[in-house]
């Protein structure tokens, strides 16, 4: 009877360890399919006629892809980084902006990425955190200036393969800073053009 009984407890943990294995091997398996992530684009071209509300009166001035591996499938090393300039014919001032995306910025969650951009405040738009985009949100500078302005998006990870993926558009303008020469620079994108742009560089998840 007691040898009845040990077996019977053997038998019944062993059970148990497979079931909870079993259930570890398909969650690390899952992949989910609500979201949203970076389009796979290879070409400056391409996001210049994505982005022309946004850059209507800059030209494209320098672009940089690293696209390795088969992204979105793994492995993969995909980002990309992209300048515009403009001038409009006055040698006085030129203002540039710039566009940098990554499909590889860790998985820190929202709350983690939130406490740690000191100098940011979040950029509140009704169609982020929603579907399509729930898993998305924006960021801006607190202070935007001219001289200095800043918006990153940030695409949270969307499945056990991927990490989290971030776009950060930034502008300034040269070669001196004086409220004369300010006045003529162009001002930052308000933050719903800014969001209106960049969710264009997004797809929803097959």
């Amino acid at each position: 009877m007691l040898i009845r009984t040990i077996f019977r407890c053997i038998t019944i943990g062993s059970l148990l360890v497979f079931i909870s294995c079993q259930k570890d091997a398909q969650t690390e398996g899952t992949v989910h399919t609500d979201g949203v992530r970076l389009k796979h684009i290879t070409k400056g071209s391409d996001v210049e006629s994505l982005l022309r509300p946004l850059m209507q009166d800059y030209t494209l001035d320098h672009e940089a892809f690293t696209d390795v591996g088969s992204y979105p499938s793994p492995s993969y090393r995909y980002y990309y980084d992209i300048n515009w300039d403009w001038n409009l014919g006055n040698d006085r001032v030129t203002a540039y902006r710039s566009l940098s995306c990554s499909a590889g910025m860790g998985d820190e969650s929202k709350e983690e990425i939130l406490e740690s951009a000191k100098d940011f405040v979040e950029i509140q738009d009704e169609r982020l955190g929603k579907a399509p985009y729930n898993n998305v949100f924006a960021i801006r500078y607190t202070d935007q200036k001219k001289s200095d302005w800043r918006c990153e998006m940030y695409i949270l990870k969307v499945g056990n393969h991927m990490r989290n993926q971030s776009i950060t558009l930034s502008g300034s303008y040269g070669p001196i800073y004086r409220d004369d020469i300010e006045a003529l620079a162009p001002s930052p994108p308000d933050n719903k053009m800014v969001v209106t742009e960049l969710l264009k560089l997004l797809e929803p998840i097959d």
